[in-house]
């Protein structure tokens, strides 16, 4: 069992960086016509140069590109056409020099004008959503590049030629699915937008980089039967092993919320299946973002033991009141009254006996508990079912999760469609995925995802039981293609949407895979 000794705190990414911009999208549908507006804002591109271009396109319209300076238009059309970019007419545009100018965030709105000899031309981007920060490595956007940006969607937008309103308005855009796994609006930002070569992950040493930046889980633990607790965590993979960030808790008395309330039994559960896997603890640190720039002396965690810590050999509650009591004289005053802070936002450096999995699969089984018997349960099932003709049973939690991810967008994306105005993920306190709610309606729904056909599927005894009981509808997600580029997470695309309204399993319908054996004799028991 071999255990890296060092530490690594800063990361990057050992790619090279290509090109740096902000990034603003504007289609506008009406009927069967679109028009859109593609604007690049570049801070940084050896490839293009630095100034604006923007490409006006429809389907009622020459296709025109905008630049403000020499040259860059066409580096920009011979770098879209490269990449196989959709723009109709991209190859015959013309070129029209012009000034660019951004209009500053006001009233929740952002904007540009474009004016030239061709008229003068004005979009707008209204009614923001929050921004989200968006990781995509190769090749969930594109093959060739690792891409992230602060995204930005708009719910309404406006375009003025010689200040006559084009007509259309912006729709969900499907074509965002296969990439971010639903619809993103057809008029949306993505500010900061970095585009990097791709490296082959797992890469480090004196550079100190990350091994691989699409290897990450963010998401909430579940207590060992299955309910989910207000307590999230993410993990993310590093060159030493894994960094685990254990959110903090936050409100408390007079506060109208309060945030992470299961704080402590989500640590105590972290701990515990952490140390039933062998994990070695090799550092614990503060990781509020006050503390985050002092220096590690200022901010590690006294366990009372020297690093780096076997898990397994503490008990899980003891290391957790530890962990605890070590938060609260991190960063106080000399003299401060109280007892300080014991539920803070910590960062857990740990690795794993050789080879261990990737973060996402990891951290799926950390925050369900689920440990290795359930992946030799599904081979188990692989087995009996048959590959031809069978579920095409995901054979590791990693695959598990993104197939159920994917399935559940898919059939909500579908319910949303048939008009029901709210539909609730409910997979975690109920025995089905999906409740569907509308006036004096409500739908229960139960979703499974497959890479094969959708005659068999894999259904656990609690759903069963509820089908029979209650009024239940099944949404088999057929087909469904999983692919793994290196480095890159696994995509899910694809699959066809089966309805059985409503779900009455008979028993001639269902064969048994699995048997829970209890010993009826006591002295048949051994320790």
């Amino acid at each position: 069992m071999a255990y890296p000794a060092a530490v690594t705190i800063a990361r990057s990414h050992p790619g090279e960086v290509l090109h740096v911009w902000d990034h603003f999208v504007l289609t506008l549908r009406a009927g069967q016509a679109s028009t859109t507006l593609s604007l690049y804002a570049i801070t940084w591109s050896p490839e293009v140069g630095t100034g604006h271009v923007a490409i006006l396109s429809g389907t009622d319209r020459p296709t025109t590109i905008y630049q403000d300076q020499p040259g860059i238009g066409e580096r920009m059309r011979r770098r879209l056409l490269a990449i196989g970019s959709p723009a109709a007419g991209l190859a015959e545009a013309s070129t029209v020099d012009a000034i660019i100018e951004r209009h500053p965030v006001q009233d929740d709105t952002m904007g540009f004008a474009i004016n030239s000899a061709a008229g003068v031309l004005e979009a707008t981007w209204a009614s923001l959503r929050p921004p989200v920060w968006t990781l995509g490595p190769a090749p969930a956007f594109w093959e060739r590049e690792d891409i992230w940006a602060v995204m930005i969607e708009a719910d309404a937008a406006r375009l003025t030629l010689d200040g006559v309103a084009v007509p259309g308005a912006p729709f969900p855009d499907d074509a965002w699915i296969p990439k971010v796994g639903r619809p993103l609006s057809s008029a949306h930002i993505a500010l900061a937008e970095v585009r990097v070569k791709p490296v082959a992950a797992g890469r480090s040493g004196e550079d100190g980089v990350m091994a691989d930046l699409s290897d990450h889980f963010d998401g909430a633990v579940h207590d060992d039967t299955g309910v989910q607790l207000d307590a999230h965590f993410s993990l993310g993979a590093s060159p030493d092993g894994y960094e685990l960030v254990h959110e903090a808790r936050w409100g408390g008395r007079g506060a109208s919320s309060i945030g992470n309330r299961d704080y402590a039994a989500g640590l105590g559960l972290l701990l515990g299946r952490l140390g039933s896997m062998g994990a070695l603890l090799l550092d614990a640190t503060v990781d509020s973002a006050p503390m985050r720039t002092r220096p590690h002396d200022d901010r590690a965690l006294d366990l009372g033991a020297t690093f780096p810590v076997r898990i397994h050999e503490h008990d899980p509650e003891t290391l957790r009141l530890a962990l605890s009591r070590a938060q609260s004289a991190i960063g106080r005053a000399p003299g401060a009254r109280g007892s300080g802070n014991s539920t803070r936002r910590i960062l857990l450096r740990f690795a794993l006996p050789d080879p261990g999995p990737s973060a996402m699969e990891l951290g799926y089984r950390l925050a369900t508990g689920r440990s290795g018997e359930v992946a030799e349960v599904g081979a188990a099932v692989d087995l009996v079912a048959g590959r031809a003709s069978g579920q095409g049973f995901a054979r590791s939690a990693e695959e598990r999760a993104i197939l159920e991810h994917w399935g559940m967008t898919r059939v909500t994306l579908e319910l949303l469609d048939e008009g029901w105005p709210k539909v609730d993920d409910v997979s975690a306190r109920e025995s089905f995925d999906l409740l569907c709610l509308g006036p004096g309606a409500e739908l229960r729904v139960e979703v499974k995802a497959t890479r094969g056909t959708a005659a068999q599927v894999l259904v656990t005894r609690a759903e069963v039981l509820h089908a029979r009981l209650q009024t239940v509808h099944l949404a088999i997600v057929a087909g469904v293609r999983l692919v793994r580029a290196s480095p890159g997470p696994i995509v899910a695309s694809g699959g066809e949407v089966t309805w059985h309204r409503p779900w009455s399993p008979r028993e001639d319908e269902l064969t048994p895979l699995a048997y829970a054996w209890r010993a009826s004799s006591p002295e048949r028991l051994r320790p």
